[in-house]
């Protein structure tokens, strides 16, 4: 099973490539060069790629959510 790889969270980039290290590996976005986390091995790498990304992707959808209510409450 092919474990697929989220979009880079801070430029939205698909140029993601898997760098092996001597004793780990991590996910690095060739565009922007952001780093994913060493882990032990490719799976872990791609998973704790796809954790943060989602992290960011919820904090993000948070703040946008409470900038709009301030912004509604500003027009009352």
């Amino acid at each position: 099973m092919k474990q697929l790889l989220e979009d880079c969270p801070f430029c939205a980039s698909q140029q993601l490539q898997i760098v092996q290290g001597l004793l780990s590996q991590r996910v690095v976005c060739t565009i922007c060069s952001a780093q994913g986390s060493r882990q032990r091995d490719a799976l872990q790498a791609v998973n704790a790629w796809n954790r943060i990304s989602h992290e960011l992707q919820l904090t993000r959808r948070i703040e946008t959510r409470k900038m709009v209510r301030e912004l509604g409450g500003l027009r009352n």
